[in-house]
């Protein structure tokens, strides 16, 4: 029997934000587990890369659209040959609406694929508005803020009325989804849907890891600035920090590739971040870690704090400003307690996407 193809809406282009590229590997590993056939549409809005492009040349920021562009030192491209993407190229709502991929099912996949874009086209791309007559579901979908801007609401609830499964990321996305009258469930990041083995397969060997000391991998989104006082300067620590948005590189002293970022999370002793999916691989290896707040990100803290409440680990978030290492490191994690709650909110999110898909009918 032929196996259903599903296409996959999702952020795919970035060439250093690790969580963007490997929730949308996991999702494609965890439905070719399942006897699905997925790719990724090569959707990129070129009215939104013109509009960054400008927006960066304004700000002084020409730099910051280099790394982000053609950053080459992370390798990202050779990790994505593991993955499946549409041969076409989609640069406009318009053309996926002439040409939509081939699939027997579409889905809108994970990240902030719903947060606020004044470009409507884009909008509609995510919100899958390119295609009638075909099954939607939306997978770990995020809204990146509690609530709607009111020229959105319109066209979420038509929108998301058309999807046969609407699972989102965040506790506050069913918030969202209530006040449209959808029906939605909170289900868990596309990372935690395949093993652990399966991750470890992809970890690659780093010299960065010093066995006669205590290892400390720190990946921030945000500025380090705020960290330099609470860095150990000592010879028991080994230290290692990147950050992809880093330009100065006064402080970041490695830009390791996507096996080489997980391998960091799995060989250190501890993890200081404000990265949600670095975050949730330090719960996926068990790493003792400490995430948080971003201060010029308040908004994606939910995602975070709902999370770790939802597992009992909410005393992991703390403020940037209250952070004793020296604390965080030797308190440890019940993980038996954690891993217990965490898995069955797994399991819960598998049954629910393959039950919802099981009913509908692939020709």
């Amino acid at each position: 029997m032929k196996k259903p193809i599903v296409a996959v809406q999702t952020f795919w282009k970035s060439q250093s934000n690790y969580g963007q590229i490997l929730q949308g590997y996991a999702l494609q590993k965890f439905l070719s587990n399942n006897g699905y056939n997925s790719y990724i549409i090569r959707f990129d809005s070129l009215f939104s890369k013109i509009k960054e492009f400008f927006s960066c040349i304004l700000t002084m920021r020409w730099r910051y659209f280099q790394l982000r562009t053609f950053n080459k030192k992370r390798q990202f491209k050779s990790f994505k040959k593991r993955m499946n993407f549409s041969k076409n190229k989609y640069n406009t709502l318009k053309s996926l609406i002439k040409n939509p991929p081939k699939a027997d099912c579409y889905f809108t996949g994970s990240d902030q694929v719903w947060a606020y874009m004044r470009n409507l086209e884009r909008r509609k791309a995510y919100l899958l508005d390119f295609t009638k007559d075909t099954a939607k579901f939306a997978y770990a979908a995020s809204f990146g803020r509690d609530s709607l801007n009111n020229d959105e609401i319109s066209m979420f609830s038509k929108c998301l009325r058309d999807y046969n499964f609407v699972g989102v990321r965040e506790e506050s996305g069913m918030e969202i989804c209530n006040s449209l009258h959808i029906i939605s469930y909170w289900v868990t990041d596309p990372v935690s849907l395949i093993t652990r083995d399966e991750w470890e397969k992809l970890i690659s060997p780093c010299n960065r890891i010093k066995k006669n000391k205590r290892n400390i991998f720190i990946y921030t989104l945000s500025s380090f600035e705020n960290l330099k006082p609470i860095i150990p300067q000592d010879n028991v620590f080994n230290c290692n920090y990147t950050n992809p948005n880093e330009i100065n590189k006064q402080y970041q002293d490695c830009t390791p590739t996507i096996e080489e970022w997980l391998s960091l999370i799995y060989h250190s002793d501890f993890v200081l971040t404000d990265s949600f999916h670095c975050m949730m691989f330090c719960i996926i290896f068990q790493k003792n870690f400490v995430i948080f707040n971003r201060l010029k990100g308040e908004k994606m803290n939910n995602r975070i704090t709902s999370f770790l409440k939802r597992i009992g680990l909410s005393d992991r978030f703390v403020n940037v400003d209250n952070i004793n290492l020296n604390l965080h490191i030797d308190k440890i994690i019940e993980w038996e307690s954690v891993s217990k709650r965490f898995n069955s909110w797994v399991e819960e999110s598998k049954d629910l996407l393959l039950s919802m898909l099981s009913v509908i009918n692939f020709k």
